[in-house]
């Protein structure tokens, strides 16, 4: 399963390798008719044909077709086990990394001297960790969805039997009265239970969300029973059954987590306006972003879904650069065009221990008002947990 170290990983590597990387983005989906049969192979083919067309004859294409070799070798004998397949080569013996992904992603190869990494960073930020806990009076049901992959972790059963013995007159409405009075005892300390379950499980398996779900009367009851930090990351409820179908229950909670995301990215660039407006802690556009990258000050770099940013990087000291410039004003030397300057940018700001997020939707539209992008910036060059407290609150 892929992982934020993963993901670090490959954003330092090129910063001093000096070797080129071939990233290949194949959808393997077999419930796609195009790639029954093995037509992901015939597509993923007919990429590198077209990419190998647009590498000058030399030493650099000899490289690009001897990685071309290896992956179509890799792809000969290869099984599809998920619905997408990212692999990373740069050259040597093995590749530099490859994951089958249970999330949608586009055909797509890159050839260029760092792993091309916007659309895996943007996948996986989409694809948080979140628990979903299914309960009634009597069942309890935990699964942690992680990447589109379900991992079951509980199933409870309340072993607690009411029994009910009918009675006349008014020792009949005493006896009514105290069995819903032990019914709901029981129904209190069973999704009690329930819920404490998921609160242990956040120690050992983290997740960013939490969505519960079930008779209406029971999900308001566990929400006044979740513990504080549970109820920071409570979604809004679903109407599943315990014993939900898989299929229906992801796609049922995958919605409502898309919608808690878009949400709080809303919340996040709005934030970010205000505090840019005050220059309190944040900055928006192009400009004020490469200025505060030279610093070292980025700490949350934001941008919005499908930004195109071309610009210009210095082959000798790899500043970035906006397209208007010519030269570097730190070592002088000619710059080199970049057609994707915000994939540098996030590469950057990874290896600074920054991070980087893509806003879609309302946020993105907010934010393309400045050319798309925006940051939370450190209080210094030198980041420390109490800088990220400060941040984190703005």
């Amino acid at each position: 399963m892929l992982t934020v170290k993963d993901l670090e990983s490959l954003a330092r590597f090129g910063d001093t390798s000096g070797r080129h990387v071939l990233t290949v983005y194949l959808d393997v989906d077999q419930s796609r008719e195009s790639n029954l049969n093995r037509g992901y192979e015939s597509a993923l083919k007919e990429m590198l044909r077209s990419l190998e067309s647009r590498i000058k004859p030399g030493q650099e294409r000899q490289g690009f077709l001897h990685q071309t070799g290896r992956i179509e070798s890799f792809i000969s004998n290869y099984q599809p086990t998920a619905q997408s397949l990212v692999y990373f080569s740069d050259g040597m013996d093995n590749p530099l990394g490859h994951w089958n992904l249970h999330m949608p992603l586009r055909n797509h190869v890159y050839w260029g001297a760092e792993p091309y990494l916007r659309p895996l960073l943007e996948a996986f930020d989409e694809a948080q960790p979140y628990l979903v806990v299914l309960a009634d009076r009597h069942q309890g049901r935990i699964l942690r969805i992680v990447q589109g992959e379900t991992e079951p972790h509980y199933n409870i059963v309340s072993e607690t039997k009411v029994k009910h013995f009918k009675k006349t007159g008014s020792d009949h409405i005493m006896s009514q009265m105290n069995f819903q009075r032990k019914t709901e005892i029981h129904a209190h300390w069973h999704l009690k239970e329930v819920l404490e379950s998921a609160d242990r499980l956040f120690d050992s398996h983290p997740y960013r969300y939490l969505v519960l779900g079930g008779p209406s009367e029971v999900v308001g009851f566990m929400q006044r029973l979740l513990s504080k930090r549970l109820a920071k990351i409570s979604v809004d409820p679903v109407a599943l059954p315990v014993q939900a179908d898989p299929g229906l229950l992801l796609e049922t909670t995958a919605r409502v987590i898309g919608e808690a995301q878009r949400k709080e990215e809303a919340i996040l660039v709005e934030k970010i306006k205000v505090a840019a407006s005050k220059q309190a802690g944040a900055v928006v556009g192009l400009t004020e972003i490469l200025k505060a990258l030279d610093r070292d000050m980025i700490w949350n770099l934001v941008y919005s879904e499908e930004t195109s940013l071309p610009g210009k990087q210095c082959p000798g000291c790899k500043k970035l650069f906006r397209e208007r410039q010519t030269s570097c004003n730190a070592c002088h030397q000619t710059l080199t065009p970049v057609s994707d300057l915000l994939e540098l940018l996030i590469h950057q700001v990874i290896r600074n221990e920054g991070k980087a997020r893509c806003v879609r939707e309302v946020a993105a539209a907010q934010l393309r008002e400045y050319e798309g992008v925006g940051a939370i910036l450190r209080l210094s060059a030198r980041k420390t947990h109490a800088d990220e407290a400060i941040v984190r609150s703005v």
